[in-house]
């Protein structure tokens, strides 16, 4: 496929994609789109940020039935940090869709509102999708197309109980799996929950732009050990915790030590973790461009403890002047 038009795609969508300036399919769109505008289930396994969203949304803005009993689309996220991404990115093409997205960590009135209006298309998590469905708000008897974002994720163990309930809820709906890795053990799944799927793979462009490293300390010299190594990459960065109490704890700590850091972690409500990723991002857009950095903190245990950083590779960049170092641990 050269060309969206190729595949089918209207004026009204071409129109929309072109505003965003997107005229030409990247790799996995010109892979995916013909295969999904087909009616194929498709497994797609590709790198973050290389256009896997629209590759999946724009043949079905394309092909789903218009208004009726719905939803008619259901898009299930691990986050709902993702859930909200691909939902600006379906509004962003300009459909006249209903869509509705449901999460948790809010309350349920204004979501119940949005259904009880009448969606052709839900994104959301699998805990807050199934709440809403046990509580007879939504069904999902019609949805004729799903995709599972983030596969990897949504058929892990974690996920696994709550994402194989929902599926049983449909009836045959055109599959999609997206995700940036997609290992071994998920095949069993994949084979479980699609029907003869064709399968699009796309390599990353170039190496990636990290090293990884790692730090053997003593854990009583693992907060220290940490501090130094943000102050002398100096730039943002993203420090992963392995509970929800001590990403609160050590978000205290480096502020004590002199970080300008932020953290964000499932206990907190909605509107503080969008302050705070809102507070990383304009922290980007303030400097001059930086490559981010993730300092990941592995579980400890009695004697010692390691860090892992990964680092760009041609020296260090320079400073920002807003939230430097996120204490995070993802909310599911």
């Amino acid at each position: 496929m050269q060309s969206f038009a190729e595949a089918g795609v209207r004026p009204h969508t071409l129109a929309a994609l072109a505003a965003l300036g997107i005229n030409e399919p990247v790799p996995v769109q010109a892979q995916a789109i013909p295969l999904i505008m087909q009616g194929r289930d498709v497994v797609i396994e590709a790198p973050t940020g290389s256009g896997k969203t629209f590759a999946y949304l724009i043949p079905m803005v394309e092909r789903l039935p218009r208004r009726g009993a719905g939803p008619r689309a259901l898009i299930v996220t691990p986050t709902r940090e993702l859930a909200l991404q691909v939902e600006k990115v379906l509004r962003s093409l300009a459909t006249d869709l209903r869509s509705a997205v449901l999460y948790g960590g809010v309350g349920y009135a204004t979501q119940r509102l949005a259904l009880k209006s009448g969606v052709d298309v839900v994104v959301g998590t699998p805990g807050r999708i199934m709440d809403l469905v046990t509580q007879g708000r939504v069904s999902l008897s019609r949805v004729e197309y799903l995709v599972l974002d983030e596969a990897d994720e949504m058929l892990d163990a974690g996920f696994a109980p709550a994402v194989e309930k929902m599926l049983g809820l449909t009836y045959e709906p055109q599959t999609v799996l997206a995700s940036a890795t997609m290992p071994t053990w998920v095949t069993r799944m994949i084979e479980k929950h699609t029907h003869d799927a064709a399968e699009v793979r796309v390599d990353a462009e170039k190496e990636a732009d990290l090293e990884h490293g790692l730090l053997r300390v003593a854990r009583e010299h693992k907060l220290q050990t940490l501090s130094r190594v943000l102050h002398r990459h100096g730039g943002s960065a993203i420090v992963f915790g392995r509970t929800k109490h001590g990403v609160s704890k050590l978000n205290g700590h480096l502020r004590q030590l002199g970080h300008n850091s932020v953290e964000l972690q499932g206990n907190l409500s909605q509107a503080i973790r969008d302050r705070a990723r809102s507070a990383t991002v304009e922290a980007r857009s303030w400097s001059r461009p930086t490559w981010p950095r993730v300092a990941s903190t592995s579980p400890t245990s009695a004697s010692s403890s390691t860090s892992s950083c990964p680092t760009r590779r041609s020296g260090s960049p320079t400073g920002s002047a807003a939230p430097r170092a996120w204490a995070s641990r993802d909310a599911r």
